[in-house]
């Protein structure tokens, strides 16, 4: 039987949330893959405005919506 720590759970589901962040904005989702870097950071509204990638400092060339289902 597998007994779950509610505050470890908790504490994941925070850090999961925090991940899942624009790194911009700290409100909306993170939605846009920059290219070539493949870094997925920022949401739409934040990533309209980016030149290079804030976690690697590269020139993003392309972006890509993504979707998580």
């Amino acid at each position: 039987m597998l007994f779950l720590d509610i505050e470890e759970i908790r504490r994941d589901n925070i850090r999961m949330k925090m991940e899942m962040t624009c790194r911009v904005c700290n409100k909306a989702k993170i939605e846009i893959l920059f290219l070539p870097c493949r870094h997925l950071i920022t949401c739409t509204v934040c990533s309209e405005t980016m030149d290079e990638c804030l976690h690697c400092g590269g020139n993003i060339m392309g972006t890509v919506k993504t979707y998580f289902a």
